[in-house]
């Protein structure tokens, strides 16, 4: 981000103040370019930007990173101008205040149940609400963005707990219907999301989801989605909203399949092959979402599934031939996030006058008439999967990988003799891939062909930082008493620890 900072000053004629939570190498010098905030500590950011900006004035303060979102939304607000609420940057921040937040609209959305835990002593509270109820949403909002707090950590109350709460999941999906995807609601990413296509896949699926969210939250967290398995090919989607309308940037096609049960990233493809009726109305889907959850400005994320109309007989993943053919998919909400593409995905794209993707996102910020383009051909991405959990020993191939044709960059992320855990419970990827070519094709296959070169080797082995891991080797996702015992240990464990 500093390069295209660094590339649009002299053009736009702005200065540049940088607020972070590190201490910057220069600041001592350059005491009026830097501030030091605390990311979680927003009140008293939002006093030091405001105490900033009474002896320099802001223009505007851009953020791009989800943890200074909110920061930089109340301090525009502050200063009179165009901003996100708080409140909608946070539906697009948890999963389920989005889902009860559409479903007052016309936004195609899974449907969904979502359930959470509230305790008062030794009384077992387990709420479930549907996607066709009349929730309010204020009165939720504090209940959601906070798990229930376990007062009694007594191995027998906390297992009823879970036994309960197993089966408000078993009504939830039964109602719903088979195949479901349960998602843990403190999470991003992929984690602790799985399909599930039956009772037994159910339970094993939410044991799972709550022991990944409890090793993150340190505390027993029972707040999971139960959702519509939405079957049909997925689309990415970066966009700028600007005055309410959307400005598309770029659609990126997922040329392989994500049926389950996990949904690990891998290659991303665009410009889209779909056509531009599907297009367009992918866009549309984007837009009704942004202006029903009050995204006035700034960066968009969006994941959709197409969901195949009922009298279709297309295959998903087939791309426009350039034939007049009528578009037989319906674009379905998956997520949505108020920035930009992260990781190195963003990286690839190129737009006209040579642009990258931040130089784009600030220079929509400073002119309001700029009309980006994405450059001619086809741009790539693939996010190296974990096969496995397990210490990596080595990664042989890396130079020969690079010399493929069309491929612009690889990397590895992850440093040998550390190590790495599969999706659903791992947070990080091997590495990545980036490619270019004459086509989207070209782009695909240059990846493709990359990570066919690749030798990826994993040791298991039997001392790991996996709760999954763990609970499969002892037994834990079939006997509850055994999962019970390893969840209560390895929370008071991390505590010790910490």
């Amino acid at each position: 981000m500093m390069d295209a900072i660094a590339k649009l000053q002299s053009q736009f004629n702005f200065e540049v103040v940088i607020g972070s939570e590190a201490r910057q190498a220069m600041s001592s010098l350059f005491p009026d370019k830097f501030l030091l905030l605390d990311f979680n500590n927003i009140s008293l950011s939002v006093e030091i930007i405001l105490k900033y900006n009474s002896i320099h004035a802001i223009e505007q303060v851009i953020a791009f990173d989800e943890e200074a979102l909110l920061l930089a939304n109340l301090v525009n607000d502050k200063l009179s101008k165009v901003a996100n609420s708080p409140s909608a940057v946070t539906l697009t921040k948890n999963k389920a205040l989005m889902r009860i937040a559409l479903s007052k609209s016309d936004v195609s959305q899974p449907k969904y149940c979502y359930l959470h835990f509230d305790s008062d002593g030794n009384e077992i509270l387990i709420t479930a609400l549907y996607h066709d109820q009349d929730i309010d949403l204020q009165d939720i909002t504090d209940k959601i963005k906070n798990p229930g707090l376990f007062s009694n950590y007594e191995k027998s109350f906390v297992t009823r707990t879970l036994e309960k709460f197993l089966d408000k999941a078993e009504n939830a999906a039964l109602k719903i219907c088979f195949p479901v995807v349960v998602k843990a609601v403190g999470l991003s990413g992929s984690r602790g999301i799985i399909r599930a296509n039956n009772v037994s896949e159910l339970r094993i699926a939410v044991l799972k989801a709550v022991a990944i969210a409890t090793v993150q939250s340190g505390q027993i967290d029972l707040r999971l989605l139960i959702e519509e398995y939405i079957p049909g090919a997925e689309v990415a989607v970066d966009a700028f909203m600007q005055e309410d309308e959307i400005i598309p940037l770029a659609i990126f096609d997922k040329p392989d399949p994500l049926e389950g049960p996990y949904f690990e990233e891998t290659i991303y493809i665009t410009p889209s092959r779909y056509d531009p009726k599907t297009q367009s109305e992918i866009i549309e889907a984007i837009q009704k979402t942004c202006r029903h959850l009050g995204i006035k400005k700034g960066p968009i994320h969006a994941e959709l599934r197409l969901a195949h109309h009922q009298d279709s007989q297309r295959e998903q993943n087939t791309f426009s031939d350039n034939k007049a053919m009528q578009p037989s998919f319906r674009p379905t909400l998956l997520e949505i996030a108020s920035r930009p593409i992260g990781g190195h995905c963003g990286d690839i794209l190129n737009f006209l006058d040579g642009m990258s993707l931040y130089e784009v996102l600030i220079s929509l910020y400073i002119n309001q008439d700029l009309k980006p383009n994405l450059d001619q051909g086809g741009f790539g991405a693939m996010m190296l999967p974990i096969v496995k959990t397990g210490i990596l020993k080595e990664v042989i191939g890396t130079e020969n990988a690079r010399d493929t044709e069309g491929v612009c960059e690889i990397a590895i992320s992850i440093p040998k003799g550390n190590e790495v855990i599969e999706i659903p419970e791992g947070d990080r990827y091997l590495g990545f891939i980036l490619s270019r070519g004459n086509s989207p094709e070209e782009a695909e296959k240059a990846l493709r062909s990359a990570y066919g070169k690749l030798r990826i080797a994993i040791e298991e082995t039997a001392l790991s930082a996996s709760i999954i891991s763990v609970l499969e080797s002892n037994g834990g996702l079939e006997d509850i008493f055994i999962y019970t015992d390893t969840l209560l240990t390895r929370i008071k464990a991390d505590q010790c620890a910490s």
